[in-house]
């Protein structure tokens, strides 16, 4: 298998390590940078932020065995 890699739009490691994990582009994210607003601070986005199954909770949920080393936003 090969083919011409694209990143996400906006082109964000935050996102683009979502989508990779999730199937999901920043819409179905529902991020669209590195941080967001909180009052008047300023956060990063984390793995708690993504709301929809990534592909280790989809293998889990059918039980297989799953192991995350180093993956970004987990």
């Amino acid at each position: 298998m090969h083919g011409i890699m694209q990143s996400t739009i906006p082109p964000s490691t935050t996102i683009a390590w979502g989508a990779f994990a999730s199937g999901h582009d920043a819409s179905g994210l529902e991020f669209y940078a590195y941080t967001y607003r909180e009052g008047t601070k300023t956060r990063l986005y984390n793995s708690s932020h993504i709301q929809v199954p990534r592909l280790w909770d989809l293998l889990s949920k059918a039980g297989k065995r799953v192991a995350l080393l180093n993956v970004p936003l987990t």
